[in-house]
């Protein structure tokens, strides 16, 4: 449950708040294990964070539910990583 914590605590922010330190977080994660032969597990961890973050912010009381597609907009709109770039631990030859 401490994959949460983040969001739970910032549950009662403004939503563009909690965004934008969730995208500080999440690409501070991806810096640090986007790195060859891990491609798969960083498009996971995007994946998953999404997910959660859909569900916590659907999860706020006295608003509508956000449609998936419109959440997929807002992500877009404020810049949620959705690509990345891998860097080699290995060198070139």
């Amino acid at each position: 449950m401490t994959r949460f914590f983040h969001l739970k605590e910032n549950l009662a922010c403004d939503t563009h708040v909690m965004l934008k330190r969730v995208i500080r977080i999440v690409r501070g994660w991806i810096n640090y294990h986007a790195i060859s032969d891990n491609q798969r597990r960083v498009k996971s961890f995007i994946f998953m964070s999404e997910r959660s973050l859909f569900r916590w912010i659907n999860r706020k009381g006295g608003k509508r539910k956000t449609s998936w597609d419109s959440f997929s907009k807002l992500l877009k709109r404020v810049g949620y990583p959705d690509n990345f770039k891998t860097t080699s631990m290995f060198e070139a030859r």
